[in-house]
């Protein structure tokens, strides 16, 4: 197997492609180490505290008075149910109480409606609102508003069928609720708003109840105050750490610089280059000594190594490189393909430069050329000691002899 380029080349190689890259990298790097260490002295710093906590609630109750003789209940009783009768308890009466417990006192402003409509696949088909209680009041933490409400169920039905009666249709699902909506505000301006609503569903002879889960809401009052800050050393290390990184970087590449160690040749860069792709391309290529000879077969030059792999696929052929001159050859019944690695670079540079005399590597060379073959040269005189071929190691790389078809 072909070695590929060293550490050593892939790094020189990096630095001159993305050297401006790198340098601004290790520029960042000392300028973050800067400003850590400066972060990192004593000082001051505004912070965000809490300077009070507090919470606030609210709650509907419900009940409904017996005014009916009745077998089961007394009359006169106040039940508390989900579900009541109509005829027995045609009222049902509650109130909302509220509450907070914050250090300063609120103006609490509680209204208290019934609201009655129809909707269908949640559209509101018709609503009608009638006030029923409201509070106003200044209350400390603690204390409790509460505003008592009161429907008529067996009223209330028949106002809603007296509605869809004028409307002339009975559309979606009659629906009827108390709702309350309460707004604090503190001495300082801050306001709370929430609102609550509790569900009535008549059917008649009955309804029933479904009551909202208790309010409960928290809040934190904060201030911006000034602090004093000691020296932060795990940062100032971090800092130190990346200036030092940072500014040897940069004097390593500008003493690297100086002394040609970045600096790398069209030359160097074909040859690195060629040495990767000839490590990629590694397993297709037999290394092999073999002679020259003049041969009829036209010679097809191969810009690059890429290619003339691609040939040795489509041929199902394998690459032969010359040991002694880094020429790489395929050789099929009828055409001789060859790369040669300097013999590109210099059409390269020629092409580059805008010569007119510029050689085109893909062009086919009819007529006879000197090929490898096994009929002159080492060739001959491997015969004559008796070797028709073989290997033999070359600098710890088994190297074949290799004779053409």
């Amino acid at each position: 197997m072909s070695a590929g380029p060293s550490t050593s080349d892939r790094i020189r190689l990096f630095l001159s492609d993305h050297g401006l890259a790198v340098l601004a990298a290790f520029v960042l790097l000392a300028g973050a180490g800067g400003w850590l260490v400066y972060t990192a002295q004593p000082g001051t710093e505004t912070e965000t505290v809490v300077t009070d906590r507090w919470n606030e609630q609210g709650e509907f109750t419900h009940g409904a008075e017996i005014t009916e003789p009745n077998p089961v209940f007394e009359t006169g009783t106040v039940v508390e149910r989900d579900v009541y009768f109509t005829r027995l308890s045609p009222v049902l009466e509650g109130s909302y109480r509220y509450q907070h417990n914050d250090d300063a006192s609120r103006a609490v402003a509680m209204d208290l409606r019934l609201v009655l409509q129809s909707t269908q696949d949640e559209t509101v088909i018709w609503q009608r609102t009638e006030p029923l209680n409201a509070a106003d009041r200044t209350v400390d933490g603690g204390e409790t508003v509460t505003a008592a409400w009161s429907v008529n169920i067996s009223a209330t039905e028949a106002q809603i069928e007296r509605i869809e009666e004028q409307l002339g249709a009975s559309i979606g699902t009659p629906e009827m609720s108390v709702v309350a909506e309460v707004v604090t505000t503190a001495e300082d301006g801050r306001a709370t708003r929430h609102t609550q609503r509790f569900e009535i569903d008549p059917s008649g002879e009955s309804f029933s109840v479904s009551p909202p889960e208790a309010y409960r809401e928290s809040y934190e009052t904060t201030a911006e105050r000034t602090v004093e800050t000691g020296l932060s050393l795990p940062r100032a290390l971090a800092g130190a750490l990346l200036v030092v990184t940072g500014v040897s970087g940069v004097v390593g590449l500008g003493i690297a610089r100086r002394r040609d160690g970045i600096g790398v040749s069209p030359a160097e860069q074909r040859r690195l280059a060629h040495a990767r792709e000839r490590t990629e391309f590694d397993d297709w290529i037999t290394t092999a000594r073999v002679p020259v000879t003049s041969s009829d077969r036209p010679v097809v030059n191969v810009e690059t190594l890429e290619g003339l792999v691609d040939t040795a696929i489509d041929t199902n052929r394998r690459v032969i490189e010359d040991a002694a001159t880094g020429t790489l050859w395929v050789w099929t019944e009828t055409t001789t393909y060859r790369h040669d690695p300097e013999e590109a670079g210099r059409a390269e540079d020629t092409q580059r430069d805008g010569a007119d005399g510029a050689i085109s590597l893909d062009a086919v060379v009819p007529g006879r050329a000197e090929t490898p073959s096994s009929n002159d040269g080492e060739a001959t005189d491997r015969s004559e000691s008796g070797e028709a071929g073989g290997s033999e190691q070359t600098n710890g790389t088994e190297t074949r002899e290799w004779f053409p078809d």
